[in-house]
Parts: C-alpha cells; sequence; structure tokens
C-alpha cells in the first residue's frame, strides 16, 4: 500500500477511535489492536519502519482518548493498546530509535529511556497541577506492568482518578467493562444452572450438542 494511502488508513482508524460514539470508538480502538499486534509479529525492516513512522503518533492519540471523559467507555481497549506499545518498546522489538538523534540531549539513548522522558514530560505539560515525581512514577508503572494486563489497567485507571477532569461520577464509568464482564459471567452461570434442569432451557437455544451430525 503506497504511504500517503496508508496514512489515510491508519488516519481512518484514529478518526473512529476519537469517535463519541461507543460502537464507532471500540471498533477503531480494535482495529488498531490488530494493527500493532500483526505489525509486530511482521518481519524486522517491516516492523521497524512502521513502528517508526507511527508509533509516537499513536501513542499521543491513544493518550488523548485515555485523558478525554468523553471517551471513557473504551478504557479497556485504550489500555491494551497502551500495554502493547510500552510492552514492544520494554522489550526491544523496535530496534531502531523512535527519535531523531538529532533533537534529544543524548543521541545515543534507548528507547526505553526516551519514551519515559516523552512520555513524562507530555502529561507534566497536559497536566500541570500534577508534581513531576508523581507522573514519572506513573510512567515508571507502565514499564513495570505491561506485561500484567490487569495491573496495568489498575495502574491506569489509578492515575485518570488523579486527574481533576475525572470527578467520583465520573471514574465510575472506568469500571464499565468491568461491570459488563461480571454480567456476562453471571448471564453464563445462570445459563449452564438451567441446562442441567430438564424443561428449563428451549430446544431450540440448548447448544449443539454434536449429535445431529
Amino acid at each position: 500500500m503506497p504511504a500517503a494511502q496508508f496514512r489515510l488508513f491508519l488516519d481512518s482508524v484514529v478518526w473512529a477511535f476519537k469517535h463519541t460514539l461507543r460502537d464507532i470508538g471500540d471498533m477503531g480502538l480494535t482495529i488498531c489492536t490488530e494493527l500493532l499486534s500483526n505489525f509486530s509479529k511482521s518481519e524486522a525492516l517491516i516492523a521497524n519502519a512502521f513502528f517508526k513512522s507511527y508509533f509516537i503518533s499513536i501513542l499521543q492519540d491513544v493518550f488523548f482518548v485515555l485523558t478525554s471523559t468523553s471517551h471513557k467507555s473504551g478504557f479497556r481497549l485504550q489500555s491494551m493498546i497502551l500495554s502493547q506499545l510500552f510492552g514492544y518498546v520494554d522489550s526491544g522489538i523496535i530496534t531502531v530509535p523512535l527519535f531523531d538523534p538529532s533533537t534529544v540531549p543524548n543521541p545515543n539513548m534507548t528507547n526505553q529511556e526516551f519514551m519515559r522522558d516523552y512520555v513524562t514530560t507530555t502529561l507534566h505539560q497536559a497536566f500541570p497541577h500534577l508534581q513531576e515525581a508523581q507522573v514519572r512514577q506513573f510512567v515508571m508503572g507502565l514499564f513495570e506492568l505491561h506485561k500484567d494486563y490487569n495491573a496495568f489497567r489498575q495502574h491506569l485507571r489509578d492515575f485518570l482518578i488523579t486527574l481533576k477532569e475525572f470527578q467520583s461520577d465520573d471514574a465510575t464509568d472506568l469500571f464499565i467493562s468491568d461491570r459488563e464482564a461480571e454480567a456476562e459471567r453471571n448471564k453464563q452461570q445462570q445459563f449452564q444452572a438451567a441446562l442441567r434442569i430438564p424443561g428449563m432451557v428451549k430446544p431450540s437455544e440448548r447448544p449443539d450438542d454434536g449429535m445431529m451430525d
């Protein structure tokens, strides 16, 4: 795909996950997750070219929706994408600099060092009411916890709750995916219990046990 055409495609994905309608936002985030995963598994030349061109812009856009109270419903997928991005940097999958060596104090710095400084500076500028040490501790946690998605997501949630933009009522929506997952588990447990009682489940609603093959 020509570079200009791919850029248009990626812009469309970003437009989708910045949309305030949940279905469109989730679709964009899901596509972004799959896109990152596919490129991370590509041969090094292709993966490096993609990440060098688009890593920072994707990171910026995901942090934008993460810290926006208009996009709280996408928190689960936003967290997933960020865990991917920090994982790729921490693991060394990306072997080219994500920065222009001529624009940083130490042109020999690693991507890990660059990311720590870049994300810390960006967040501190966006939320100056937070102490720099507090932001640095948060960023360190992103590197340390990316392998444990639940811990990583909780770390993000704790950070968001500290922001003045997320008042107590707003913060409850950060748990929406947990509530939905729990509701689905309860529904499945009730259905499995009903299956064990003759006549409780209509034949048309019973799972195919393979006996009709």
